[in-house]
């Protein structure tokens, strides 16, 4: 998809999407890069990634222009990253585990576990704003 189309569904959405899930206070930034996970498996090309720093209520989202087939795609992939800044402060978990065992075997599990539990979240934030949406409910707030 070409990258001013990317970039003009998220300015038109990100301001609204922020606020509606609670984030108006967090500084969010985006930025765009094609060869985002490209690595040595062509087949799997991320679409997007995003980093926190909780304390400083700041988060920034990398979207990958290439990977989208339709504004459908960019908006759901957008709200997955935000997904993601919802469920920060668990980062504090996670950073504290690298602190104590960041080489060890126990860093090495307990990373797997918050990695796939922070996934599970963001998918049922997902089935939440579809189930939100596909019923007109309204919005709260």
């Amino acid at each position: 998809m070409d990258r001013s189309v990317v970039e003009r569904v998220v300015i038109d959405h990100l301001p609204h999407l922020s606020r509606q899930l609670g984030l108006g206070s967090w500084e969010l930034s985006v930025s765009y890069d094609p060869g985002l996970g490209r690595g040595d498996d062509s087949d799997n090309t991320t679409r997007g990634e995003c980093s926190r720093l909780v304390d400083y209520q700041s988060a920034h989202i990398v979207l990958n222009p290439d990977a989208f087939d339709s504004e459908a795609d960019v908006l759901r992939t957008l709200r997955h990253e935000l997904y993601h800044v919802v469920l920060a402060p668990i980062d504090l978990y996670s950073s504290a585990v690298e602190q104590l065992d960041s080489n060890g075997p126990i860093g090495d599990v307990l990373g797997r576990v918050l990695t796939h539990s922070l996934e599970r979240c963001v998918a049922a934030l997902e089935r939440m704003y579809d189930g939100l949406t596909r019923y007109d409910l309204p919005a709260i707030g």
